[in-house]
């Protein structure tokens, strides 16, 4: 592998990085500035168009909000309210989490058709409000996912049934999972006694 010298934004200034090409697009590079040592696993992106910047809080940035004519604004300001209202502490478990995600992509094609929007819109829109609602979630998520599986495996249930089709069936339906396949459909039972518990 050959390593060569480039320049690299770092809060806006260049800063001198040692970079490797993978082959195909890809490439690392490494590089050091005050009291941090960078490393960048890039997969495509032109080198040219990678900027670093100093984030103050490991809170993730806001999302952009997508372009939906003059509509945005009516409805950006709509899911702010809403958003105020997502029982985030109600979601306990996987299955909770995929519940509240269905019911919000309901919301979003629904808004969508009462706002007039074309399809493209209506997918950026989601791909936007689902963004926002799981950010919440991902860290809580992340560590009850791991915590309830060795849990459910050594549970009661999965040593009278063992772990095949029943345990799966218990596990995704009222059990603590979050889908379950029927005919090549997903069926989601959560997700409609989570909609019965909040009404938004």
């Amino acid at each position: 592998m050959k390593w060569e010298p480039v320049t690299i934004l770092v809060d806006g200034q260049g800063k001198p990085f040692e970079m490797c090409g993978l082959g195909d697009g890809y490439w690392a590079a490494v590089g050091r500035v005050p009291a941090a040592t960078l490393t960048i696993d890039s997969r495509r992106v032109p080198i040219g168009a990678v900027s670093l910047e100093r984030l103050a809080s490991r809170a993730p940035p806001p999302l952009p909000a997508p372009d939906l004519g003059d509509r945005t604004e009516t409805v950006i300001r709509g899911l702010d309210d809403r958003f105020a209202r997502v029982p985030f502490r109600r979601v306990r478990h996987s299955a909770d989490h995929w519940a509240l995600r269905a019911v919000e992509v309901d919301h979003v094609k629904r808004l969508g058709h009462r706002e007039g929007l074309s399809g493209q819109q209506v997918r950026a829109l989601q791909a936007y409000w689902l963004g926002r609602v799981e950010a919440p979630l991902r860290v809580t998520m992340d560590r009850r996912r791991f915590k309830h599986m060795e849990t459910m495996y050594r549970s009661r249930v999965a040593r009278r049934v063992g772990t095949g089709f029943l345990f799966q069936l218990w596990f995704n339906t009222i059990g603590p999972g979050a889908r379950t396949w029927f005919g090549n459909r997903y069926a989601g039972i959560r997700r409609y006694t989570f909609r019965l518990r909040w009404r938004p």
